[in-house]
């Protein structure tokens, strides 16, 4: 069954009271719709680096990009601000794709050429993904490149603050707490280790959303994949199908997540370092904590 399933989540409406309780006699799973003051937690949650910088350009990069050139450019970071990192901060170096003429497109929503230009010389917020040779925008919106305001930058500090401390508060409470199809995601976990990774994939998808937490609790298991290939339907794929590799139970989990619900959070790079690892899987934390509302 290598089919793509999107699983479909009992949302609230926007601003109805949660019945959730702490106690272990009356846990709601439900999953809750996300209505936070700053729009985009969600990139918040997906960028690797924030910061408050600027840049230059130079005439080659003002060439490459009046002329939507398809190539990459290299814009050197100056810092003055960090909000979040995964890891040391040295130089960076943001990694730009000048788009060929005629785009956007549906493959590309990021920050567009003239975004870029007006934005040299500048101090802007940048919303940034560790890639192996530099930094990306995150998130593929025009929002990871954003003017920077005194208001607009609170708003980031205090989401990111509120998202590490509700990243701790939601594995704690996934320790204390056991959540529904627990011992069931267990046993689907043996089975991919046993190098049936693919089979333990379509099992998992097929649990649909009441796995949600007992996978989300799961995210720090670095134990390896005797068998990391798994493969999956995707939409305009050759042969309607993607190969991709996993490096460990973790990862694997990640992936599982991303490609059974409706939420673009991704999985970590099969070489991406332990911070950024650490990055994604909270990532997911933080989601699934909005979901149940334990941000309250």
């Amino acid at each position: 069954m290598r089919r793509r399933l999107i699983w479909s989540f009992v949302f609230l409406a926007l601003g109805a009271c949660a019945s959730f309780s702490r106690s272990d006699e009356a846990v709601s799973w439900t999953l809750h719709s996300i209505d936070r003051p700053l729009a985009n937690w969600q990139l918040v949650a997906q960028s690797d680096l924030i910061v408050r910088g600027s840049f230059k350009l130079t005439p080659d990069n003002l060439s490459v990009l009046s002329k939507r050139s398809a190539a990459y450019i290299s814009l050197p970071l100056s810092i003055s601000h960090v909000y979040a990192s995964a890891g040391s901060v040295g130089d960076v170096g943001l990694r730009y794709y000048a788009a060929p003429s005629g785009w956007p497109t549906p493959r590309y929503s990021g920050p567009m050429p003239h975004a870029i230009e007006v934005a040299a010389d500048k101090e802007a917020v940048f919303f940034l993904v560790q890639g192996p040779d530099g930094y990306y925008f995150a998130g593929h919106t025009p929002d990871a490149l954003v003017p920077g305001t005194v208001h607009f930058e609170r708003l980031v500090q205090d989401e990111v603050l509120k998202q590490k401390s509700l990243a701790s508060r939601v594995a704690k409470f996934l320790e204390d707490h056991k959540p529904p199809l627990d011992d069931r995601v267990g046993e689907i976990i043996g089975l991919a280790r046993r190098g049936e990774t693919q089979a333990a994939l379509d099992e998992l998808l097929g649990l649909g959303q009441r796995a949600v937490p007992a996978m989300v609790k799961r995210l720090g298991d670095r134990r390896t994949l005797l068998q990391p290939a798994v493969s999956i339907h995707v939409p305009g794929a050759f042969e309607g199908l993607s190969h991709y590799r996993v490096r460990d139970v973790g990862d694997f989990l990640m992936f599982v997540l991303h490609h059974g619900t409706e939420v673009s959070l991704g999985w970590p790079d099969e070489n991406a370092s332990a911070q950024v690892r650490r990055r994604y899987a909270d990532s997911w934390r933080i989601w699934l904590g909005y979901s149940l509302r334990l941000d309250a």
